[in-house]
């Protein structure tokens, strides 16, 4: 890291002066990323493919949710073991199956707030549905910053426009809240592990006025610098593990057995993640593609197969979503909106694993999917051109 970027991200580079860093391999769409370092396992494997996914019903596609994976995630692993764990604003959390665990599902950040008092409470989270006020305290909301704190923020010497203020807000929202929820869940005897994402950055990107502006994006990186300097005010000495998404996705580790301001191995992967935190509480598990960086002194108890798996979880989950249906649907009998929607995610969780395994250097299935999947001729066209 530079020393202006040091400068402007302390808390970020005092980690990597106290734990190992680095960049790794290229991976892929970010879908695809997360759903790897969540279980350990490879795309084609775990099965987050994308965003969106097709319904249970077969009848449209919805955001990816927990059921529809096909293998746990770390900290359903840990549930299982009777770790409780506090998991905050992660993809695809919706539908997850955890006994002693406490979940803030990715569904609080899609369905957005009206006022600061309307908020809704997933069942089973640190804050009981009866205890709503306890949220409402820690709780961030749009309207609750002016547009001048978002402009002093991104330092403009000109005018935000609604648009980009409007983004601002969403996004700083989402990442205090997160700060705020971790830091209760830390005092909170109940909570043994805490998995948490600060990612306003899709939305960033998403509105046009913004991307032209790198200086913004820095800002707002500060802005999670300092929330990740208030969480370890609490707990100063708990291990850290901190991930990135982009082409190469960075990784700082700060782990019992670390070694002060040292390069993450060549050999280290997105799949070692897992096990590696998996390992700090004395656990593995072989089923996991990754391997563990960190070797406890006490031998590791092994819980491959003890999980109840993911099969069983999604269809207990999707007895209580969907009806049953006899038979499911024709894609080619539905209207035309649906099935649109339905090829183009297919397209697209086909052109995802295509473009992974490129970067994976496994060719010979790259090139499966562009011989035999549905694609479209310009995702066609992009694999073909990347494997040339």
């Amino acid at each position: 890291m530079n020393d202006d970027l040091a400068r402007q991200f302390p808390v970020l580079t005092a980690l990597c002066e106290t734990g190992e860093s680095g960049a790794t391999a290229t991976f892929g769409h970010e879908a695809l990323l997360y759903g790897s370092i969540y279980s350990g396992c490879a795309p084609d494997s775990h099965g987050v493919l994308g965003y969106d996914a097709l319904r249970p019903d077969g009848l449209n596609v919805a955001p990816f949710a927990r059921f529809q994976a096909r293998q746990p995630f770390i900290w359903e692993l840990l549930d299982n073991q009777g770790v409780p764990c506090a998991v905050v604003n992660m993809m695809a959390t919706y539908g997850s199956h955890v006994n002693h665990s406490h979940i803030f599902s990715d569904v609080m950040v899609k369905n957005k707030a009206v006022e600061p008092a309307d908020i809704s409470i997933l069942p089973g989270s640190i804050y009981p549905a009866s205890n709503r006020q306890e949220l409402l305290k820690n709780r961030w909301h749009p309207s609750l910053m002016t547009d001048e704190e978002i402009a002093a923020l991104a330092a403009q010497s000109g005018a935000l426009s609604q648009s980009v203020t409007s983004t601002l807000k969403e996004a700083l929202c989402q990442v205090a809240n997160t700060q705020n929820i971790i830091i209760d869940a830390l005092h909170s005897n109940e909570i043994t592990a805490v998995f948490a994402c600060f990612d306003p950055l899709r939305a960033l990107f998403s509105n046009v006025a913004l991307t032209d502006d790198a200086s913004i994006i820095i800002k707002i990186m500060a802005f999670i610098d300092g929330c990740i300097g208030a969480i370890l005010s609490v707990c100063p000495d708990i291990s850290v593990c901190i991930t990135g998404g982009g082409d190469n996705p960075f990784v700082i580790l700060r782990l019992p057995q670390s070694q002060p301001d040292q390069l993450l191995s060549s050999e280290f992967s997105l799949y070692d993640v897992a096990p590696s935190l998996l390992a700090l509480f004395g656990y593995a598990a072989t089923e996991l593609n990754g391997k563990s960086i960190y070797s406890p002194d006490a031998p590791l108890i092994d819980i491959s197969g003890q999980w109840q798996t993911a099969e069983e979880a999604r269809n207990s989950m999707l007895k209580g979503l969907m009806p049953d249906l006899a038979v499911p649907p024709s894609v080619d009998n539905l209207p035309r909106m649906q099935q649109e929607n339905i090829r183009a995610v297919t397209n697209e969780h086909n052109y995802h694993l295509a473009q992974h395994y490129l970067y994976a250097g496994r060719h010979a299935e790259a090139q499966q999917i562009i011989d035999r999947a549905e694609l479209t001729p310009a995702q066609r066209r992009l694999l073909t051109e990347r494997m040339e």
